[in-house]
This record gives C-alpha cells, sequence and structure tokens, in this order.
C-alpha cells in the first residue's frame, strides 16, 4: 500500500515517515506547490492521502481538488483548534481530522484505522451481503453503492454511515448514536460531522436520483433514518 503524504513542513514528514515505514507502507511525498493535476488525477491509486498544509485554507483547497477525481481516504492535519476549521476540512472531503499538535503514534494509528475500514465494513455483516431499495443497489462486502447502474463515489465514512442506516431501515438514528458508531466518539469530531457527511451524501444520490436521495430522511431534532418509499420492496441476499 502507498500512502500520499503532502506536506510543506519537513518536521511533520521527518516524524511520519518512520511510522508509515514500519507499518510496512510505501510513502511519496510531495509539497503544495508540486500537486497539479496529474498527481491529482491518480490519487485513486493511493491506499491513503495526508494533507498537512501551511493553512488550513491551503488545505481546503487541496481536500476539494482530490474529491473531483477520488475517493481516497484522506486524513486533514489542522493548525487551527476552531471547530469551525474541523467541520469545514469534512465538508471537503476528509475522513478524519488531526489538529496540531498531535500524537505520531496516534495519528499512526488512525491511518491504520481508517485503512481497515477502507476495506470492510465495520459492523457484523454475516458472508456477503447484497441490499437493494428499488434502484438502489449496495454490496456491504465490495463496499460499494450503484443507483441506475451507476456507481456512487463514497468517501469511507460516507459508505460506514450509509452502511449502518440501510442495515437499519425505518430506524430513527440520533446523531450521538452514528457518532459513536462511526466515528467511536472521536475527540475531534463534533455532531456536525454527522449532518455534513449526510448531506455529502444525499447530494451524491440527488445527482444520479432525487427519488432516492429522498431515502436518507432526516428526523427534527433527533437525527436520521434510511427509509425508502413504502411502495419500494427491498431485499437482503446472501451468498
Amino acid at each position: 500500500m502507498v500512502v500520499l503524504m503532502i506536506s510543506d513542513d519537513e518536521r511533520v514528514r521527518e516524524t511520519l515517515r518512520p511510522y508509515l515505514i514500519r507499518d510496512h507502507l510505501l510513502v511519496e511525498e510531495r509539497r503544495s506547490e508540486q500537486i497539479n493535476r496529474n498527481l491529482l488525477a491518480q490519487t485513486s491509486a493511493y491506499s491513503l492521502v495526508l494533507v498537512d498544509p501551511q493553512s488550513d485554507v491551503a488545505g481546503w483547497n487541496i481536500c476539494s481538488q482530490i474529491r473531483k477525481y477520488s475517493e481516497v481516504p484522506l486524513i486533514f492535519i489542522s493548525d487551527e483548534t476552531l471547530e469551525e476549521h474541523v467541520v469545514k476540512a469534512f465538508e471537503l472531503g476528509a475522513d478524519d481530522v488531526v489538529r496540531k499538535p498531535f500524537s505520531p503514534r496516534e495519528l499512526d494509528l488512525r491511518i491504520q484505522s481508517l485503512l481497515r475500514r477502507s476495506r470492510r465494513v465495520p459492523f457484523e455483516v454475516n458472508s456477503r451481503q447484497i441490499l437493494e431499495f428499488g434502484d438502489l443497489k449496495m454490496d456491504l462486502d465490495a463496499r460499494t453503492v450503484v443507483i441506475h447502474q451507476t456507481k456512487v463515489q463514497l468517501t469511507p465514512k460516507e459508505f460506514d454511515l450509509i452502511a449502518y442506516l440501510a442495515q437499519h431501515p425505518k430506524k430513527v438514528c440520533a446523531r450521538h448514536e452514528l457518532l459513536h458508531l462511526v466515528w467511536h466518539r472521536d475527540k475531534y469530531v463534533s455532531i456536525r460531522t454527522v449532518d455534513t457527511h449526510v448531506k455529502r451524501i444525499r447530494q451524491k444520490f440527488y445527482d444520479i436520483s432525487p427519488k432516492v436521495a429522498d431515502y436518507l430522511k432526516t428526523v427534527w431534532r433527533i437525527g436520521y433514518k434510511f427509509d425508502p418509499n413504502p411502495e419500494v420492496s427491498n431485499r437482503l441476499s446472501d451468498f
């Protein structure tokens, strides 16, 4: 597996490099000024991208550019302590956010955790399972979502969230419950992060099918539920 580390801070690169190599990860390092369209177009080939910008604003731009080409797992390293900066990073596609100063060991564990989650569903799944709701088809083992035969490009966290909701159709899930199940009560993550991810999933669904986007419903002051239209049949298939 190859990790792309985008950082203008030599100290950060020197600190993280030994951890990544020890984890048997290949590391490619780039500075912000080396980011170009050709590199962005190839980001899907990486197992994970670390973004450590000179400023959060510069990092937000890098995140948004990466998301135009790829849903590669992405960790954003922030210099700011403001919650708004963390939320903004999530809104622009980050799967995880770490604030400076950070523990290299903790960041290493976060990298390993995100790599594991990007390869599997974090909830109990018996054998290979396919969820189907009308025009929406979700393969929990392959971690894919298809609407009208069009694959929806989801980040690992987006898939984790919609996978849990779809496995519990019509169940009202409180925001704090989803925060616990999907983000494991991460100290860097707030309730607003759940809202941001739901908004992104809805938009991606809407771009293909407004009807399917409406399956993901807001329950006022509580949270969300996955509720296909009553006339839409759903089934769970085991292979």
